[in-house]
């Protein structure tokens, strides 16, 4: 399946987000909570698309920064299977070029044992097992050099905790020598260690606009893409459970173990707490240019923030209540104006449009589709739209 759109000379968005050019080009990845299937919606087809066998039911699913893979993390052995989107962009000044093929898995999984983390780079993946010895950088192929597989490379031990890409290296953290404190180092290609810095409990660690940050119980931890240590941003004496980011903008969100969600400046280094009415479950930065974060709480409510100014921008009812702790629970994914909820008990994708507040499409995917994530959308190209498509609804 291939389409090569005509050029164009469009460079705005459309205002509505039904006409966003990102929906020609975005699937919608669901992973199955019982089985280790993995369902591919194509949004501007309106249909499934594909699936893939994981083997087992993955817990997690995390898109890297250029959209062209997924990674799904599995519960059973913590394996980590990188997935091809099957989206490819080429962008050029004011127009971009779209290619679709299926999706499939691309070489075997990563598996250590233990607890395994993800962490996206720009076209790579860290992924990091709390057991073994090992953690590992999976580098994304162009469209040019043919075959998408990925490759992986780098060791070290012992490690726990997190691990991320940077240019040329990747920092990771793993407990210090003396055994008495966790810490992030920074590791060549070729293996030494080029940088350290004290980071205690390592929960997550995200890349945002060349700088890293790792969530420490000192707050966010920070490195520059070269892997030069740039200090620690406070996070207000709360433990953060999950962190979120893209590549195009500086703000991060952090989602606490309490259920908060701060929105972290790592240009400023300022922390701002959102106003939330219930606890939050899931919480992703919309894969746009800008600061816009997204939230799913357990009262069923999806919620949509300026990240700069921390004003919320809309609220939309979408599910009934449930327990963020549920293995079975709706997930959460955004793309400009659109929120994608999985509903487990029904079987089906929501597609919400969070600036009309409103449930666009109710998708039946089948099975209980819980983890989810977004393939095919690059901030850096997101408003880049081909002019023969017909973008409307």
């Amino acid at each position: 399946m291939g389409v090569e759109p005509a050029c164009s000379d469009a460079t705005e968005a459309p205002a509505s987000s039904s006409s966003h050019p990102s929906r020609l080009r975005i699937r919608v990845l669901t992973a199955d909570a019982r089985t280790g299937t993995l369902r591919v919606y194509d949004a501007a087809d309106r249909e499934l698309v594909g699936s893939v066998d994981l083997g087992s039911p993955a817990v997690r699913l995390l898109a890297s920064h250029t959209g062209d893979t997924v990674a799904a993390l599995t519960a059973a052995g913590a394996a980590v299977t990188v997935v091809g989107g099957g989206v490819a962009v080429i962008p050029h000044k004011d127009h971009v070029h779209i290619f679709k093929s299926p999706v499939a898995a691309l070489g075997v999984p990563l598996a250590r044992g233990g607890a395994a983390t993800v962490a996206a780079g720009a076209g790579s993946w860290a992924s990091s097992f709390a057991e073994g010895t090992a953690a590992y950088v999976v580098t994304e192929k162009s469209l040019l050099q043919g075959s998408a597989e990925p490759r992986a490379f780098g060791a070290t031990a012992p490690h726990a905790g997190a691990a991320l890409p940077l240019s040329g290296s990747f920092a990771m953290s793993r407990a210090s020598v003396a055994g008495t404190s966790d810490e992030i180092v920074v590791v060549g290609e070729d293996g030494p260690v080029r940088a350290r810095m004290e980071c205690r409990n390592v929960t997550a660690a995200v890349l945002a606009r060349g700088v890293a940050s790792f969530a420490c119980s000192e707050g966010l931890v920070t490195l520059d893409d070269a892997g030069t240590p740039r200090g620690t941003i406070a996070a207000g004496g709360v433990a953060i459970a999950e962190l979120a980011a893209t590549a195009a903008s500086s703000t991060v969100a952090a989602r606490t173990v309490r259920g908060d969600v701060l929105a972290l400046d790592v240009a400023a280094r300022a922390s701002e707490p959102l106003a939330l009415g219930s606890m939050a479950c899931d919480v992703v930065m919309e894969l746009a240019e800008e600061s816009r974060i997204v939230v799913l709480t357990a009262d069923g409510h999806v919620h949509r923030f300026d990240g700069t100014t921390r004003v919320r921008l809309s609220t939309t009812p979408a599910v009934a209540p449930f327990e963020c702790a549920s293995p079975e629970r709706p997930h959460l994914a955004a793309t400009p104006g659109r929120a994608w909820v999985t509903v487990p008990a029904r079987g089906e994708l929501l597609e919400v449009d969070t600036l009309a507040s409103s449930i666009v499409r109710r998708i039946a995917v089948g099975g209980a589709p819980a983890a989810v994530a977004i393939a095919g959308l690059d901030a850096r190209n997101a408003n880049l739209a081909p002019g023969n498509d017909r973008l409307s609804d």
